[in-house]
């Protein structure tokens, strides 16, 4: 499960970070999916979810950077804590989280 807790560390920077994409290689597309799963966890086909502070977010961004083409769309979400989340389905729910999901 993924958790993004700052209850732990009351000046936590962690932050729900939403990552989607439409690739249209098919090297490329397997290249975005190795690097989003060593971020966060795959919600959608083409969509994930991170927690991270600002030193793996910038890190996850260089290397989006690399992968990315112009005929791509790649689109990354930092959603603040204050923000709100329902979900219906088969997901994976956060543990200890600011972050509610229904």
């Amino acid at each position: 499960m993924l958790e993004c807790d700052s209850t732990e560390d009351i000046n936590s920077s962690k932050r729900l970070v939403l990552i989607i994409y439409d690739i249209v290689n098919d090297k490329r597309r397997r290249a975005m999916v190795k690097c989003l799963e060593s971020f966060g966890i795959r919600v959608q086909k083409s969509a994930f979810e991170c927690c991270l502070d600002e030193t793996l977010y910038k890190k996850m961004l260089k290397k989006l950077e690399k992968i990315i083409s112009e005929e791509d769309l790649l689109r990354v979400y930092r959603l603040s804590s204050r923000c709100n989340i329902e979900c219906w389905g088969s997901v994976q729910l956060f543990v200890n989280s600011d972050y509610w999901v229904l």
